[in-house]
């Protein structure tokens, strides 16, 4: 039995690592752990992997190490080949756990997925079965492609009719932008309510551009929310344990919360105070007067956001769609300070 299960939970990591892959050329990421939109949907249309392949791809697997196990004689490991499909949507639910996506998921698409994928399974290894109970071969013979054609001709209709589902839930899926502010919002509030003290301390410390207070205590919280959002913090413990045993041959890391790059063990609060210091003197660079300020933009935080965030954050990350996604999730922390004084001022009001 033990043997069975180590089998196929390698086959079902195997079929994770195939479908990712097939993702990642759809949706144009470099790896399994690179960088990933955060605001999805919300800059256009942002790519997304075939929805299909996850549904389909363990039924097919099933039938195709079927087909191979009876070609080397490994009957009694076709039996076995039920634990397939539900070991890869446990090993599709750990790498969400792991990457930190949990909280983004559509539940409800997940797990009408999820029950198409076990239905579809479970007939194709029903069919297995009766076929072997017959002592049928289990690959269709030359004289059974016409079948096959028809059965391609029924599946293409399925497809069809799966695509008009599916464009369904992706239409729902674009109310996802309140979902995930209310995510960033909490994030940042845990955040806030974690770090003020070592935030606003070393802003206090390293500059003194007051109107820009605000904006700055922003700009780091959004950039440790899509950090936190990308390397999710058992991430982060596996790099400071590589750093601290010398495991990463001497090479600079990204460590801490803020991801900072450094060549020894650093705290969370330590990349904090990292992170400001390479932030601040790009602020300070910037810096005009009032009245240049006013007539240029209208305002701090117009200026801030279209002359200083870009800067920060092209020298931070460097890549465009950093850019995009921190700039956004800035924006959300400023609008929910916003409406946070405006509510407190309408509050205290007679």
């Amino acid at each position: 039995m033990w043997i069975y299960l180590c089998v196929n939970i390698g086959i079902a990591l195997l079929l994770f690592y195939v479908d990712g892959k097939i993702g990642l050329i759809l949706s144009n990421h470099r790896d399994f752990f690179s960088y990933n939109p955060y605001l999805f949907g919300d800059n256009g249309k942002e790519k997304r992997s075939n929805y299909t392949l996850c549904v389909l791809s363990p039924a097919v697997s099933v039938a195709i190490f079927a087909v191979a196990y009876e070609h080397i004689g490994f009957d009694s490991g076709i039996d076995s080949l039920w634990m397939i499909c539900p070991l890869y949507w446990g090993v599709r639910f750990v790498y969400f756990a792991l990457r930190n996506r949990l909280a983004f998921l559509d539940l409800k698409y997940e797990g009408v997925r999820f029950v198409l994928s076990i239905l579809i399974t479970t007939a194709v290894f029903y069919v297995i079965c009766k076929l072997r109970e017959t002592e049928q071969s289990l690959f269709i013979s030359w004289d059974e492609i016409r079948n096959a054609v028809w059965y391609a001709l029924l599946a293409y209709i399925a497809k069809l009719v799966w695509d008009m589902f599916q464009a369904e839930f992706c239409r729902q899926n674009e109310k996802n932008a309140d979902r995930v502010r209310e995510i960033t919002i909490r994030r940042y509030n845990e955040f806030s309510e974690k770090f003020c003290c070592v935030v606003n301390c070393c802003i206090s410390e390293e500059s003194t551009l007051i109107e820009f207070y605000s904006a700055l205590e922003s700009t780091i919280y959004a950039i440790m929310i899509y950090e936190d959002y990308n390397r999710p913090i058992l991430v982060r413990e596996l790099e400071t344990f590589l750093m601290r045993y010398h495991l990463n041959r001497g090479c600079m890391m990204t460590l801490g919360v803020m991801q900072t790059r450094t060549n020894r063990v650093i705290s969370d609060e330590e990349s904090i105070r990292l992170a400001i210091q390479k932030i601040v003197p790009i602020i300070e660079s910037r810096s005009i007067s009032s009245e240049v300020l006013l007539s240029e933009c209208g305002s701090v935080e117009m200026y801030f956001g279209e002359k200083i965030l870009p800067e920060i954050l092209k020298d931070y990350n460097g890549t465009v769609s950093y850019l995009n996604e921190v700039t956004n999730i800035y924006n959300m922390i400023e609008q929910y300070k916003h409406k946070t004084i405006a509510k407190f001022d309408t509050t205290i009001l007679p």
